[in-house]
Formats: structure tokens, C-alpha cells, sequence
């Protein structure tokens, strides 16, 4: 089962893996205090208020598996809510809670619901694998590149299975693949080679801890209950040249691209799709997972 630790993460954590995508209480509590740790610096970097590309992004994943009702929806591992943020914008749903572990993060998002004047939409800091909602509270739940931070994910989804309306919709998105980090550090290692520079040593924090591929997915999400799975891979050319150029924005500006950089990965998406779409779901590099209960 190592297979499924990010790279990074099987130096700290490969003694901690205790069934598929779980990890023992000494690996789940490192990586707790790892994701609670995460500075405002670092979230600052992150936060994109109102955009229209967000809200597309996300109403076209969802336009999938769409849920039965609009009426209450949750943002999970919400960030600085760009999720939340840009759905309550369009009154997608009728009222909407986004949550995360991370202090930091929820603040940043209170400023930016009274920023843009957001009505409806509930912060709250809270653990996704152990809630305090109630059964049979949400017709969707959202969440984007944050399966993969989880140290639990059978307890995450088997908790927003108990969450979730009948009919309700699990929508996942931007989850790595196994084959994520050979195409998103692709141009980064051309450029260490062909220089000879010194690669960067591990930093000990274990916020990416699993990859993922096409088959343990459907099983994981058939194992905790839900009826009907979808799982889209997407990301070629569009990962090997965006992630490049969005970490060296952060690198050289400090702070989040504009959109019109992010556009950048739907040109090459485009023709990601005419160019590999009969090539394995795994040699993408990520995945939107939806699920019905």
C-alpha cells in the first residue's frame, strides 16, 4: 500500500499506512498538526475572491453528476474559498458552510465574504473526517485538491456519506494521480538537468500524503457506500506547462497568478483532449471524482 504515499510523503509516513488510504493515529495526528500549522503567508498566496473562471471550473465539474435539490451545500477543506466564495457569488445554492482545519485559512475567508458581501455562506473550523452536522444535511458537497491531504480518507468519505441528502452529490476535484508528479515537475526537472542544479532536499511537511489511481478509487468509494461513481481524468500537456508556469509566478511575484495565467491550463486542456483521450485514466495527472449517495 506505500504505493499510494506521495513520494515526499514515504519518507515520514510509510510505517504509518494501515489500509488503503489510511494511516494509523500517530500518522493521522503528524498529519493534523502539519495542515494546522499552514501560515497565513502561505494561504495569502492562494486566495482568488470572486472569479468567473473559478465558478466555471467548478459548475462544469458538478454539471457531471448533478445533485437532486440546490438547497444547502458544503465546501470541504475550503482553503480561502474559492469554491464557496464564487458558487454563493452565483447563487448556486440557497445557502452553503465551508470548513477547514486551518485556522489561518477560515479567517482569510471571513474577510473575503465581508470583502465581496457574500450571503448565506457559513465558515466554520472543523475537522471534514468528524463533523458536528447532522445526518441527511447537504444536497452537494464540493471540494477541490484536498483528498490527497487527508490522512483518512475511508473516514472522510464514509462521513460525507452520512452527511449527504439521498440523491446528494459527493464532487471532488484537481486530486493527483499516480503519474501527477512526473508531469508537473516534467519542465522543472529539464531545467535542473540541463543546468546541473542542485535538487531542493524534502521539506518535512506532510501535507501531500496520496496519489491516486482509477481502480482503488472506485473501490474506496464503493467500500464507504455510494451507489453511482464517476471518475474524469484530465491533465497532459495542460499539467507538464501550467503547473510550471503557475509555481514560477509564485515564485518570482509572491502571490496567486491571475486568471489569465490559470487559462492557460484550459488552452492546453483542450488539446489534451483531442490529442490523448484514449490513453489510460491513469497517465493524466488528476482526477474529478463524483459520487452519489
Amino acid at each position: 500500500m506505500s504505493h499510494q504515499l506521495n513520494q515526499s510523503a514515504k519518507k515520514y509516513l510509510k510505517a504509518n499506512v494501515i489500509d488503503d488510504f489510511v494511516l494509523n493515529k500517530e500518522g493521522i495526528w503528524k498529519v493534523i498538526e502539519s495542515n494546522q500549522s499552514v501560515t497565513s503567508n502561505h494561504f495569502s498566496n492562494y486566495v482568488y475572491g470572486i472569479s468567473k473562471l473559478w465558478y466555471k471550473r467548478t459548475k462544469e465539474a458538478l454539471d457531471f453528476m448533478l445533485p437532486e435539490e440546490f438547497e444547502t451545500a458544503l465546501d470541504v477543506c475550503c482553503g480561502t474559498g474559492p469554491i464557496s466564495l464564487n458558487c454563493m457569488h452565483n447563487k448556486m445554492f440557497k445557502k452553503m458552510y465551508a470548513v477547514d482545519i486551518n485556522k489561518n485559512a477560515i479567517k482569510i475567508l471571513i474577510d473575503q465574504i465581508e470583502k465581496y458581501d457574500i450571503k448565506n455562506l457559513v465558515p466554520i473550523n472543523m475537522d471534514v473526517m468528524n463533523t458536528d452536522f447532522r445526518s441527511t444535511t447537504f444536497d452537494c458537497v464540493l471540494g477541490h485538491s484536498f483528498l490527497h491531504h487527508l490522512p483518512d480518507n475511508q473516514a472522510f468519505l464514509s462521513e460525507m456519506h452520512r452527511i449527504l441528502k439521498s440523491g446528494g452529490v459527493l464532487c471532488l476535484t484537481h486530486e493527483p494521480t499516480i503519474s501527477a508528479g512526473y508531469l508537473e515537475g516534467f519542465i522543472g526537472r529539464l531545467i535542473k538537468n540541463l543546468f546541473k542544479l542542485k535538487k531542493r532536499s524534502d521539506a518535512q511537511w506532510l501535507g501531500d500524503v496520496w496519489v491516486y489511481n482509477e481502480k482503488e478509487l472506485y473501490g474506496m468509494l464503493n467500500k464507504t457506500g455510494y451507489q453511482e461513481v464517476k471518475i474524469i481524468a484530465s491533465g497532459k500537456l495542460s499539467t507538464i506547462i501550467g503547473s510550471f508556469v503557475e509555481r514560477s509566478w509564485i515564485r518570482l511575484f509572491k502571490k496567486n497568478p491571475p486568471n489569465m495565467v490559470f487559462k492557460i491550463r484550459d488552452v492546453f486542456s483542450c488539446l489534451d483532449s483531442l490529442l490523448f483521450k484514449k490513453n489510460d485514466k491513469d497517465s493524466f495527472s488528476r482526477f474529478t471524482i463524483l459520487a452519489r449517495k
